[in-house]
């Protein structure tokens, strides 16, 4: 049933009804095996509980580790990791923990890490439909780092944020764990105010996709702790 699965996913699946695919004949010969129904895949997905989520973790981590120990991974070199939030609709009223979000649609509203130039994934934290982005993300930034380490990456980590995270608990975060942030700022009055009074000549353009449309500068500015 695992493999039926991963087969599935491979084929381009996203629901338990896309499996039907896989049960003609000709699939059947390629990937060596009878593909259950639709209807089975739902029952076995059914009988996973919430003490289950560990165990799956705990393999994903082990099979990402060996992928990056035969060369998969960025060993030494640096490290760009994004790290987001998404909205995953679900159409069932009695889904556990589902609900209304910003987006006003029913669902799930998971943190998301992943490797920016490869798409591997280094954590998923599933999290009730109306969560703030904010909530439970320094403890997730954490996990993540610790899971990029865990699998091999010895070199300079650097993440990449959206306002969603601009908070002390994502700062304090990255900085126990002693890496570089990218983060994405509230324009508050005060922040508005330092932007404008740095000088013209500071600016640098920088490839962007609409000419001149993006140039970076530094500027010192603090918060009142």
């Amino acid at each position: 049933m695992h493999l039926s699965c991963i087969a599935s996913i491979l084929a381009g699946g996203d629901c338990i009804d896309d499996t039907a695919i896989l049960e003609s004949p000709n699939a059947q010969v390629i990937l060596g095996q009878i593909m259950p129904a639709p209807s089975r895949f739902g029952v076995f997905l059914r009988s996973f509980e919430t003490s289950d989520i560990a165990d799956v973790e705990r393999v994903a981590a082990l099979l990402l580790k060996r992928a990056w120990l035969a060369g998969a991974g960025p060993g030494d070199e640096s490290l760009t990791i994004d790290v987001d939030s998404t909205i995953c609709q679900v159409y069932g009223n009695k889904k556990e923990g589902a609900g209304f979000g910003y987006t006003n649609l029913r669902g799930y509203h998971p943190h998301l890490a992943a490797v920016g130039k490869t798409g591997d994934i280094l954590g998923i934290v599933t999290r009730e439909g109306n969560a703030n982005t904010s909530r439970g993300a320094g403890e997730f930034v954490t996990q993540v780092i610790n899971n990029a380490r865990a699998a091999g990456a010895t070199g300079e980590i650097t993440m990449r944020f959206d306002s969603g995270f601009f908070s002390r608990a994502v700062r304090d975060a990255a900085s126990a764990g002693d890496v570089r942030i990218c983060i994405t700022t509230r324009m508050s009055k005060r922040l508005k105010q330092v932007i404008a009074a740095i000088p013209e000549e500071t600016w640098t353009s920088i490839p962007y996709w609409l000419e001149g449309g993006a140039d970076v500068a530094e500027v010192k500015y603090r918060q009142k702790q």
